[in-house]
């Protein structure tokens, strides 16, 4: 089966969690199908290029939700799939107060990453099914360091990312950005690592949240763009996050179970591509 993959969230921004997640996409597909491209959603090169494979699959991630221009490019895919009579698969997304008229249902599959977004998707279709982050496939080499209290990760409105880098610098905590540049595999363990070097991680970005739970660690995420860190955190069960005052919430530890099953994600893709 030759696939082509839009909304490579990797080539728009340098971020940690769009890279992990993008590379481990790749990665559990190119198991089941031939990829002939992985474009961003206006590669229009790519989007002519439709027609010459047998389905198509988009990345969801943060995109579809109602204050997101950009999920309106990605239905354009969508009914250019189903003009040449391809597939076509939503993969690894967020969903959230979407207008009816935006039609899940023609979709021929939905993955979605959180509980949250299970529920308002299948208000719209059948077709769907939880399946976690690709970027909880990322196995990554990280060691046992002597930790330091606590990290403190960005956010994605800048506003909030300042009062983070604020609470940092005055309460001495490490602050990361989850945005840099030429971001490689070793680049990327460089970051868990230094994440894993934290007894606890307040995050203001979902992948931050993801990573800690990758980790095992204690971790708060604040409110995103989208309920996407409130339903990750719902599906491990870790009931307290930071939306009251972020002082107090630090000296909070919480336990939780951060299993989950890899050869289950893996197997979801293959049954998509069966």
């Amino acid at each position: 089966m030759k696939v082509g993959i839009f909304n490579n969230t990797s080539i728009r921004r340098h971020h940690y969690g769009c890279v992990c997640t993008c590379n481990e996409l790749v990665k559990v597909i190119g198991k089941f199908a031939d990829i002939e491209f992985f474009a961003s959603s206006g590669d229009q090169l790519a989007y002519d290029s439709i027609k010459d494979v047998d389905a198509v699959l988009i990345n969801g991630e943060g995109t579809f939700h109602s204050d997101r221009y950009s999920s309106l490019l990605l239905y354009h895919i969508l009914y250019r799939a189903k003009f040449y009579g391809k597939k076509c698969y939503l993969v690894n997304t967020t969903i959230q107060n979407i207008p009816p008229y935006w039609h899940l249902e023609d979709f021929d599959y939905i993955f979605v990453r959180e509980p949250y977004s299970l529920k308002e998707a299948q208000r719209y279709t059948d077709n769907v099914r939880l399946v976690l982050d690709t970027a909880f496939l990322f196995k990554p080499k990280v060691v046992n360091v002597k930790k330091d209290l606590i990290g403190v990760i960005d956010h994605v409105d800048d506003v909030t990312s300042g009062q983070l880098m604020k609470i940092a610098d005055t309460n001495k905590h490490q602050y990361y950005s989850m945005i840099s540049e030429n971001i490689t595999e070793e680049k990327l363990n460089k970051f868990f690592q230094k994440i894993k070097g934290h007894n606890y991680i307040l995050s203001g970005r979902y992948h931050g949240v993801v990573f800690a739970i990758m980790l095992g660690l204690p971790v708060s995420g604040l409110t995103s763009n989208t309920w996407k860190t409130e339903g990750i955190m719902s599906h491990f069960d870790i009931e307290k996050r930071a939306t009251g005052r972020v002082a107090k919430l630090l000296t909070i530890d919480y336990n939780y179970d951060n299993s989950y099953d890899r050869q289950a994600i893996i197997d979801s893709y293959g049954w998509l591509l069966r």
